[in-house]
């Protein structure tokens, strides 16, 4: 898969794993650490990534085909900056033998509107965080009302980035009065990463993966209404789905699966028509059983 990193694939991940103390972008510490000095590490970890360089290639890439003749799908075809900058919790414990505190801990959030990070206050017994208001993750705030509703994946009415939070957004109302706002990274879905890999391996087994992604599929939205189909390449599907964590378009790779024989549901149904059983052909789950 030709994978291209989104703004958007940014915000919903971690990156824990890229930031380990065997990381090229700070020394591996040769002392005890503190939890201070375990903070500054991470802050300097994320400040040598550069994710300001990072190109948001827009909707395009996300499972609206935009159209190019459409103002908003021309948005974002350039580095992001720091007015774009990638939400991050990044929390990390670092297990230190030897040392007169073998566990410490540190938990450091970046955004647009603190790239150099901020250190979390947090009760060392609960974990709570008192300096740092956490609210839930809203993707149209996220694009700061850059995209308009052109098609109905965009379903709801776009926020700009400073605009106030409602009440109800608040994860930790425990926190001080006086902390930041901090929108909580969306948490992507891992079953996609099954559809991934089901959709790749029966692709291989048709031949040239490659030329394989290339081909169309229109996803039948399920309305009388075929407009609100779509049709985009399979690379396309997948590269939404997985960067994008796109519902829509993992609904339409499922429905790929569905319609080349590769998950049959089941003939018996409830009163609404569904199935009420197991698929009796599911060659996603046995390839991972």
């Amino acid at each position: 898969m030709n994978s291209k990193t989104t703004a958007r694939a940014l915000a919903f991940g971690t990156i824990i794993s890229a930031l380990s103390f065997n990381a090229t972008s700070f020394a591996k510490p040769q002392k005890c650490l503190n939890e201070k000095e375990l903070a500054n590490l991470l802050k300097t970890a994320v400040n040598n990534t550069d994710f300001d360089q990072v190109v948001d290639l827009g909707p395009n890439f996300t499972e609206d085909p935009c159209p190019a003749s459409e103002l908003a799908c021309k948005h974002g075809r350039k580095a992001l900056g720091v007015e774009r900058f990638p939400q991050i919790d990044l929390a990390v414990i670092a297990f230190q033998k030897g040392c007169t505190n073998p566990v410490v801990g540190s938990n450091v959030f970046f955004s647009r509107d603190f790239p150099k990070g901020i250190s979390a206050e947090f009760d060392k017994n609960t974990g709570a965080v008192s300096n740092v208001r956490l609210q839930h993750w809203t993707q149209e705030r996220f694009d700061g009302g850059r995209v308009t509703k052109v098609t109905p994946f965009f379903e709801q009415t776009p926020h700009a980035w400073k605009a106030p939070f409602p009440p109800e957004d608040l994860i930790n109302p425990e926190a001080s009065s006086s902390a930041v706002n901090f929108m909580s990274p969306y948490p992507a879905s891992i079953f996609k990463m099954l559809v991934l890999t089901k959709v790749l391996t029966f692709l291989e087994q048709k031949g040239p993966l490659e030329a394989q992604l290339d081909q169309k599929f229109t996803y039948d939205f399920g309305t009388a209404d075929t407009k609100d189909d779509v049709t985009l390449s399979l690379r396309e599907y997948l590269e939404a789905m997985i960067q994008w964590s796109g519902n829509k378009a993992t609904a339409a790779m499922i429905q790929f699966l569905h319609k080349n024989g590769q998950i049959i549901e089941s003939q018996l149904k409830d009163e609404a028509g569904y199935p009420s059983a197991n698929p009796s052909l599911n060659t996603m789950n046995s390839l991972f059983a």
